[in-house]
């Protein structure tokens, strides 16, 4: 341990703090350190390091009685930290012992750990002072030390260098050994330290200051020989050189781009001392294939790479390695590649010159790690052989995925979400964007700005928008399309669409142009790279391909039809024969009900007001004679009222809503008076059947059409439309309540070839008053025998009418008799039951049959049950 002032250091660092304080009584207490003890470092025994204060040492020659002495040690490490321990005893003069004399000679090479008299040195494995080596030479000398006990001693130790050839090298003309002067190390210790240091430096070993031809080096010995003034003894000790070997090692052998790899170096011939650790840039390189994100990578050669020893006198040394991630910890052995290129951007002295590390490692491409041992363990006296020791790291491709995030189909004017998941471009510092120009092109740098990496296209329009990777700066995007970055690798782009006006390569720099029918797609390209290594030839046949992945298209279509829906309160009115609103009973009452509209077409469609922010659905009253429109005047047309309701988007979606306020309605007669938008009038007395129709202008599209031989290019207007209907009033419940034959026999038989009148009572059992038309056949074997028979009514509740009709049974077998109710003359909305009822006649030859009629009623309608065109 190094001593300074209070200090004690090990290796280089702190590790703890020694003080020594003495009080005597009726005297100031005296702090010394043991600079001032005349200490300047300590050898070790068997890890305990002893210290001893002499009478001398504390300035004075008697210690009276009540002296105390106390040790204080603040240990900076461990168990914990910033701990002192204090010890603290009375002086003791010990009793005179009889010292035997000992003397020896031991060294101690950069990577041992312990003393000896014959060691080996591995000669330095690179050229430079920085790798500087030193051998620790320990003298023991105890009856030199007893005979001057009060005097640090500086005794001369003798060097000679056996060369590999069996000469001895001259230090001088005609002198064949060089002096070493060695240090005790406190009085009275006994214990001598010296060095001596050696490195590389053009071809020779340069030891203690003297240039020895490097391959005379290699089996070359150095003894250290000591002769003692005290007891004229001596002891020897050697030293012998060797080539040392070495090896590069990867804790992968593939690493995706940024990611870090750690590389050891095994290299004894580097160690600098038992103490000392190796910190350096000069020994391990790298050779690799940068990477701007585009199709020209650039090929960088002998990279530096910083590396740290494992522990002082370890013949290990790491690098941690990222491959090319300009974000990692700039420290000691921590390495980013293509961090420091040198690569600018902008002119020298402009706003924008600054460092552009927006490069990594090519994906596919081999990374090749090295170092040169330049006295490797090949080398003999007959020459120095150096080596290049290296070991690969293949970069692991990296694959974008790219979807369309958008529902299928999606309208003309929705905007495009598309998802990118491409880890590399945050190592390049880049971001996706969606450009209606092309991308800028590349060039064979890797400073270009912009990549060109794909595109998304509509398939019918043929309009093309370009994916572009560039340097993180807003930049203007078609119709105000945006992107963002999202930290990590997964980004999100909007692009919106607009409706093509049908000329080929005309397109509107609204968005992408797509058809009324599309399919859009997103296309990015993904580059892939190879390349050879070799220590002698660095990177050799660097090769690309590209490789284009296609993400999952989304359908386009303006024939989107909204949907409509009316709600009272919580009940879903729509196309519901169950679900209505009661008619309010009082002019100043009124009910509220809530028409929304999922409308995909109408979300920023510029054919709408504000952007499709809004638009109107028509509400139509078929059983009022009243015609308004917003306010304008009152108009009396044939059977129902129709009123416009301006419906608004809720948020950024797809649906609008507004409320429709239903207030009650009579008057003597005459026109109607004006009633506000948004209000419905119905009539009290009667069922009120309400449709509301949206229809939204999507657009409009060319078409060919001959006029005289001459073909003309005119526009449509493209719509989409949608619509429903509720109630206002309970319906009525039409339902057969009885049903008889006139004309059958008292026994129940019914005689083929005779005709019956069929007698068939309906009641209204429901509350409300509505009118009930109704329709009646008769089948045999799905067969019809007779003319359907319609009859209308108006039916109060409970109130009943009979239908007759006439059939003659022409075979033996079961007839059915079918009843349908509609609520309108078209004979196309039927009540919600319709009830079959079943003859059967068991009649056979001329026998007669009995009749037995059965009542159905099925829980729901049945659309085409007739079999008539409705």
């Amino acid at each position: 341990m190094i001593i300074k002032g209070d200090q004690l250091i090990y290796n280089g660092m702190e590790v703890a703090t020694f003080v020594v304080v003495v009080s005597i009584p009726g005297r100031q207490s005296l702090t010394l350190n043991l600079n001032q003890l005349g200490y300047r470092e300590y050898l070790s025994y068997n890890d305990t390091f002893t210290v001893p204060v002499t009478n001398s040492q504390l300035n004075s020659s008697t210690l009276p009685p009540g002296t105390t002495i106390q040790f204080e040690v603040n240990d900076l490490l461990s168990p914990a930290p910033n701990v002192t321990y204090v010890l603290t005893a009375p002086p003791v003069k010990p009793p005179p012992v009889e010292k035997v004399s000992s003397l020896e000679t031991l060294l101690e090479a950069p990577t041992n750990r312990t003393f000896s008299s014959s060691v080996t040195a591995y000669l330095p494995s690179t050229s430079g002072t920085f790798d500087q080596h030193t051998l620790l030479v320990y003298v023991r000398d105890e009856a030199l030390a007893s005979k001057y006990p009060s005097t640090s001693l500086n005794p001369t130790a003798y060097l000679y260098l056996k060369l590999a050839d069996g000469s001895y090298y001259q230090f001088l003309k005609g002198v064949d050994f060089a002096l070493l002067t060695l240090n005790e190390t406190y009085p009275d210790s006994g214990n001598f330290t010296g060095s001596i240091d050696y490195y590389l430096s053009g071809g020779y070993v340069v030891l203690d200051g003297h240039y020895v031809p490097a391959d005379e080096m290699v089996g070359a010995q150095l003894t250290v020989s000591y002769s003692s003034l005290a007891s004229l003894n001596s002891s020897n000790a050697t030293v012998t050189f060797e080539g040392a070997n070495m090896s590069v090692n990867v804790s992968s052998s593939d690493a995706s781009p940024g990611a870090p790899v750690n590389v050891t170096l095994y290299a004894p011939g580097l160690v600098k001392s038992s103490y000392e650790t190796l910190n350096s840039s000069d020994v391990l390189f790298v050779d690799f294939v940068a990477w701007n994100g585009g199709p020209f990578p650039a090929i960088v050669e002998g990279y530096n790479l910083s590396l740290v020893e494992e522990s002082a006198g370890s013949p290990y040394f790491l690098a941690r390695v990222y491959l090319g991630n300009a974000s990692a910890a700039d420290l000691v052995g921590d390495n980013s590649l293509t961090a420091h290129l040198g690569i600018f951007r902008g002119a020298p002295g402009s706003p924008s010159f600054s460092p552009m590390p927006t490069l990594t490692v090519a994906p596919g491409s081999t990374v090749m790690f090295y170092s040169l041992d330049q006295v490797s363990d090949l080398s003999s006296s007959s020459g120095v052989v150096p080596v290049n020791f290296y070991t690969t790291v293949r970069v692991k491709d990296v694959t974008p995925t790219v979807k369309i995030l958008n529902s299928d189909p999606s309208t003309p004017y929705d905007v495009l979400s598309i998802s990118l998941n491409y880890s590399v471009l945050s190592l390049l510092d880049l971001k996706p964007v969606l450009s209606n120009s092309p991308c800028a092109p590349t060039s064979g740098a890797p400073t270009s700005g912009f990549v060109a990496s794909g595109y998304v296209k509509a398939s019918v329009s043929g309009e093309t928008i370009n994916l572009c990777f560039v340097p993180r700066v807003s930049l203007n995007l078609p119709g105000g399309g945006g992107g963002t970055a999202e930290p990590g690798s997964i980004y999100y782009l909007s692009l919106p669409m607009t409706l093509w006006n049908g000329t080929p390569n005309s397109y509107s720099p609204a968005g992408l142009n797509v058809n009324a029918t599309d399919s859009v797609s997103v296309t990015v390209v993904e580059y892939q790279f190879t390349n050879k290594v070799s220590p002698s030839g660095g990177i050799t046949d660097l090769q690309r391909s590209d490789e284009l992945l296609n993400g999952a298209s989304v359908n386009v279509s303006a024939f989107i039809s909204p949907v409509v829906e009316e709600f009272w309160s919580t009940q879903n009115l729509t196309d519901s024969l169950n679900n209505t609103v009661p008619i309010p009973q009082h002019p100043q009452c009124s009910e509220n009900v809530n028409v929304t509209v999922w409308a995909p077409e109408a979300v920023n469609n510029p054919n709408l007001p504000d952007h499709g922010r809004s638009f109107n659905v028509t509400v139509t009253n078929n059983y009022t004679n009243i015609y308004t429109i917003q306010s304008s005047p009152s108009i009396v047309t044939c059977g129902y009222s129709t009123k416009v309701l301006t419906l608004y988007e809720i948020g950024n979606s797809d649906y609008y809503t507004a409320n429709l306020v239903v207030l009650p309605y009579s008057f003597p007669g005459g026109s109607p008076p004006n009633t506000p938008p948004g209000e419905l009038p119905v009539f009290i007395d009667s069922i009120n059947r309400v449709s509301v129709k949206a229809d939204i202008v999507v657009g409009e599209i060319p078409h060919l059409v001959v006029l005289y031989y001459f073909p003309l290019l005119e526009n449509s207007t493209i719509f989409a439309n949608g619509s429903s209907f509720f109630y206002v009033g309970s319906l009525p419940d039409p339902s057969v309540t009885s049903i008889s034959i006139k004309g059958q026999q008292s026994n129940n038989v019914l005689t083929v070839g005779n005709t019956y009148s069929v007698n068939i009572e309906v009641t209204n059992l429901g509350t409300g008053t509505g009118p009930v038309n109704i329709i009646t056949e008769i089948q045999y074997n799905h067969v019809t025998i007779t003319s359907p028979e319609t009859s209308a009514s108006t039916l109060y509740s409970k109130q009943t009418i009979t239908i007759t009709m006439t059939f003659t049974p022409s075979i033996s077998g079961t007839y059915t008799v079918t009843t349908i109710f509609y609520q309108n003359q078209e004979l196309s909305e039927p009540y919600p039951i319709s009830p079959i009822f079943t003859i059967s006649i068991n009649a056979v030859g001329s026998g007669g049959a009995g009749a037995t009629f059965v009542s159905n009623r099925p829980v729901m309608y049945q659309d085409g049950l007739l079999g008539v065109d409705r």
